[in-house]
């Protein structure tokens, strides 16, 4: 079973810097991520529910982008953080998408206006 939280803390989403609503439209963007990713490695291109997970993706990465601008996450070894903010950890290195782009040498991952579809 995967350790992968993907979660905003009361304390996370009370600080002043950033609001509790973009920290949760933060987290559901990097929970996005995280399925789309996964059914990148499960499904063919052309299955109806990874078309169904990009779109989720692209939805929820524009409202973001609309309303706060550059969505920017700093990569840890195991922990990917918005603003200061943990919104994701899994501690497996087989698994964690946060230890692979680390260990290639990203330490940050910043997607702004103009993302377009593969």
């Amino acid at each position: 079973m995967s350790e992968e939280h993907v979660a905003v803390t009361d304390e996370a989403a009370a600080t002043p810097e950033v609001s509790k609503e973009e920290l949760l439209l933060a987290t559901e963007v990097l929970q996005a991520i995280v399925k789309t990713s996964k059914g990148f490695r499960m499904y063919l291109p052309n299955n109806p529910l990874l078309a169904r997970f990009v779109e989720e993706l692209k939805s929820k990465l524009g409202k973001h982008l609309a309303t706060h601008g550059e969505f920017r996450l700093d990569i840890d070894q195991f922990e990917l953080r918005y603003k200061g903010k943990v919104v994701y950890e899994n501690r497996d290195p087989k698994e964690s998408m946060a230890f692979k782009m680390h260990a290639d040498g990203i330490c940050i991952l910043i997607f702004s206006e103009g993302v377009e579809e593969y």
